[in-house]
Formats: C-alpha cells, structure tokens, sequence
C-alpha cells in the first residue's frame, strides 16, 4: 500500500485549502484511486484532467447559461445597426425540452482550461447550429437578423465551476475520513461501500445511496424543511433561481462601479444554489446586495429580475 491513506487524504486537504495547483492536487488524487480501486472515483478524475466524453456529468458542470447573438437590425433608409453581443430571448419557445437543450450547457472542457479561462477573464462560448438561428429569429422584432449565436459561459460561471470541483473534491475527503475505518482493510465489502457511497454522495449528487440499497432522488424533489435554516428544493425553483441569476450576470458588463461586489454576490448565489442544502436566509440577503449596488438603467432592468427571485425565495421558508 503507498503510505497510510489517512495521511494521502490530510495532504490533499492541505494543498486544497492552500490553494496549491490543482494538477498538483490531481496527482495526489491518482493514489487515492490507485487504492480505492474504484470506477467512478478514477472516471471522475479523468474526465477533470482530459474532459468529459459521455454524459454522465456531475451538477456543478451543467449551467443554465443565455444565448448571445451578433444581430443586424434594419431602421430604414438603408442604415442597418449592428450589435456583435446581443442576449437572445427564448421565452417565446414554449418547448421547454427544446429551450433546455438551448439554453443549458454541458461544460465537459478539462479542469484547466476552464481554470485559465476563468482567471484570463475569457467567456466560454459554444456556436448553435442555424437551425437555432431559425427558432431563435422568431424571438425577435421584424427588420432584426441574427448571424450567428453561441452559448456563453462568463469567467464568473467558469470560476464557480473550478471553486465547486474543488470544494467537491474537498467535500469526499473530508467524507470518506469521517466515515471509514482508515485502519481496516481497503479491499473490505464494507468499506468498498463507504467508498460508494461517499461518490455518490458528493461527486455524483443526484442520486444519494442510503444504507439498505435504497436511494433518494434529488431530482425533482419537493420543497421540505431542514434543519440550521437549510432546505431541499425542487429543480423547477432551482432552474429558476439559477436563469434569473444568468440573466442578472448578462448585465455585470454594462456596470462599471461596483463590479466586483455584484460578481461576488453571484458568485455566492450560484455556490449556494449548487449546495444539496440551500439556505434561504442565505439567498434572501444575497439578492438583496445585488439590489443595493444596482444603479440607473442597470437596477430599472435588474430590480424586477430580483423581485422575482426574492418571491421564489420567500416560499422556501
């Protein structure tokens, strides 16, 4: 066995909170998988370092994100105007399979290039195909023409994703050193099962496996109490939250006072959004900041968008 497992997990812990590189901390990683011997924990780390290939993807990589278009927009006389980032309405697709697949992005980029996009201050934009160009025109007024429209993912969603795969990672160690008997055999049924259930757990959240080899869905669960102010909340309050919060970060760039406490603010909305226990109290005083720096033409468009939230808010009491 390569050295006690308990001291590989405090020193991975260690360079995460020291916020040392994460290649670094992914090759600390490799021994973990070397002597758990388990496939989700080894796919998992694969797919961070080289990119996700199917569609087994965990919740902090699937985004709700806006579709921004370069449109000319005809004003007669022959003058056409031009808007090279244009945020595209999709309200008027009443298929909301058809508006997911738009407007949900699959982020199976590698850990790294997300990270150095993120801290180059970079979007991450994925190109739609022209027939969404087609059903995305019907959106729009007459005399407007969209060229070309791309999913858009802001270096502030990118840095989420990184802050949440560490803070994943950080959540199945600290997991797994709880729950396991480091002193016992590795290869034991029962810890093999600790080990599962730990990934599943945390890296893979949608499904938590419970002693008796029953689960519970966090899919489409309904909205219930918690204990220390925490909640479970159903996907549709979830999705909603998370698009009003897309549509608030579309607006970050025509602000130029107060840039970084709004980024900060929804930074700490889409962490909490993406925890397995939100708390309301949390969110409430969250969107609530957001209001307070709006200013001008920005807070006429965001204040209503905040209204909104704090109403979805308001039921998760």
């Amino acid at each position: 066995m390569l050295g006690n497992i308990g001291e590989q997990i405090q020193l991975i812990i260690g360079d995460i909170l020291e916020n040392k590189n994460m290649s670094h901390v992914f090759l600390r990683v490799q021994i973990l998988v070397h002597l758990f011997k388990n496939d989700k924990l080894s796919q998992w780390l694969k797919s961070e370092q080289f990119g996700y290939k199917d569609d087994l993807l965990p919740e902090y990589r699937i985004i709700k994100t806006p579709l921004v278009g370069s449109v000319e927009r005809y004003c007669g006389f022959g003058k056409i105007l031009r808007d090279n980032h244009m945020v595209l309405p999709t309200s008027h697709i009443t298929d909301i399979q058809i508006r997911d697949i738009l407007t949900i992005n699959r982020c199976k980029e590698p850990f790294n290039k997300i990270q150095n996009m993120a801290q180059e201050k970079k979007p991450l934009c994925l190109m739609l195909h022209s027939h969404a160009i087609d059903l995305l025109q019907e959106g729009l007024p007459t005399g407007y023409h969209i060229d070309q429209c791309w999913q858009e993912l802001q270096h502030t969603t990118l840095a989420h994703i990184v802050e949440q795969a560490k803070s994943t990672l950080l959540q199945f160690l600290l997991e797994i050193n709880e729950s396991l008997d480091l002193n016992v055999d590795l290869n034991s049924n029962a810890n093999k099962k600790q080990i599962e259930n730990a990934i599943n757990n945390t890296i893979y959240a949608t499904n938590v496996t419970l002693g008796n080899n029953s689960t519970i869905s966090a899919n489409d669960s309904t909205i219930v109490g918690g204990t220390e102010n925490t909640i479970t909340i159903s996907n549709e309050a979830k999705r909603e939250l998370e698009n009003i919060t897309t549509q608030i970060e579309s607006w970050v760039n025509d602000i130029e006072d107060e840039r970084a406490d709004i980024v900060d603010a929804i930074c700490s909305i889409r962490e909490e959004l993406a925890s397995r226990n939100p708390r309301p109290k949390f969110l409430k005083t969250a969107f609530n900041s957001l209001k307070a720096v709006g200013v001008g033409v920005i807070a006429n468009k965001v204040t209503p968008l905040i209204d909104s939230a704090m109403k979805i808010v308001s039921t998760l009491n």
